[in-house]
């Protein structure tokens, strides 16, 4: 006889809806960040193409016309370096975040397993002792 209970079955799924729950709510909070980040990164490029454009605009000498793209490069090379090292930060923390809560997890279930099989093992003891009483 099993001693899996319904209210045992009930607490693992409960355990297993927690453990999806937690790693989507993990997941979802770096998605978050990088959709946060992007938008920064959005308002700032819209406002500094816009400074470029008013420059563009009250420049008269062609030549500092066509020099304002390169005056810019640096600038946006460097700001893709830190958006790019900003990114790189949220997926590590976001995976490392993952990888503890998997590592908690397979723990717990360890400890499950553990206690599943000295239940049944002692429910298997206790069967075979009860079936050597009946055969004598």
């Amino acid at each position: 006889m099993s001693n899996v209970t319904p209210v045992h079955f009930s607490a693992a799924q409960k355990a297993g809806f927690e453990a999806v729950f937690d790693t989507w709510s993990k997941v979802l909070e770096g998605v978050e960040q990088i959709a946060k980040l992007n938008i920064q990164l959005a308002k700032t490029t819209l406002a500094e193409n816009h400074g470029v454009a008013e420059k563009g605009f009250s420049t008269v000498n062609p030549l500092q016309f066509f020099a304002l793209p390169g005056n810019h490069a640096q600038p946006a090379a460097e700001k893709f370096r830190t958006y790019s090292g900003r990114v790189l930060e949220i997926a590590s923390s976001t995976q490392g975040e993952l990888a503890a809560a998997a590592g908690a997890q397979f723990q717990r279930y360890h400890r499950e397993a553990q206690g599943f099989l000295e239940t049944l093992t002692k429910s298997a003891s206790s069967a075979n002792q009860t079936a050597v009483a009946v055969s004598k």
